[in-house]
């Protein structure tokens, strides 16, 4: 990838997105040269939320783009999270909002459940609560399931690819095999 496509404007490359009324929000409250701090930001957005893209499965994606992306904007990703919505909800078909939802609650509950698990633990072996812990073993023993229905979207996604493709057969390089 051409990495100087990110010196171009998010909005003069994508023009269409400010149609979502949030995004031309955004765009219109913008008060930097050539509204240059919200392009940057919407270039750290499609970074972290197309599927296609190399920062979508890092798992502090967001941190490290305000670290090295965005160096000098200041920059609240939880105050910026309609952004996000509005451009989930703007660029991604279903099957790509269905698989960033997946990964989002996957994500969460492996947290969840080495929180709970490290949490019991740490209560020492005589007060140790089985009951709780035949209950996360539970939540554990589902993760398979999880995956299965988690792969069924990542199928419907990778078929729509395809689509995207014209229907063509995808070369090892477009499969980021190579």
């Amino acid at each position: 990838m051409d990495i100087s496509i990110f010196e171009t404007s998010f909005w003069t490359a994508h023009p269409e997105m400010r149609f979502a009324a949030e995004l031309d929000d955004f765009y219109k409250k913008d008060k930097s040269k050539n509204k240059k701090e919200s392009s940057r930001i919407m270039w750290a957005i499609q970074m972290c939320e197309q599927p296609d893209s190399k920062f979508y499965n890092r798992p502090n994606k967001y941190e490290e783009m305000s670290k090295t992306f965005l160096k000098n904007i200041k920059i609240n990703w939880k105050k910026l999270s309609s952004i996000v919505e509005s451009y989930r909800d703007t660029a991604l078909s279903d099957a790509e909002r269905a698989l960033t939802s997946w990964n989002e609650t996957i994500k969460m509950r492996d947290k969840s459940i080495k929180q709970l698990y490290q949490e019991l633990l740490q209560e020492g072996t005589a007060m140790l609560d089985t009951k709780a812990l035949r209950d996360v073993d539970a939540m554990l023993a589902a993760t398979p399931k999880m995956f299965d229905d988690y792969n069924k979207i990542k199928a419907t996604f990778e078929e729509e690819k395809i689509h995207k493709k014209g229907g063509q057969t995808l070369s090892l390089s477009d499969e980021d095999a190579l």
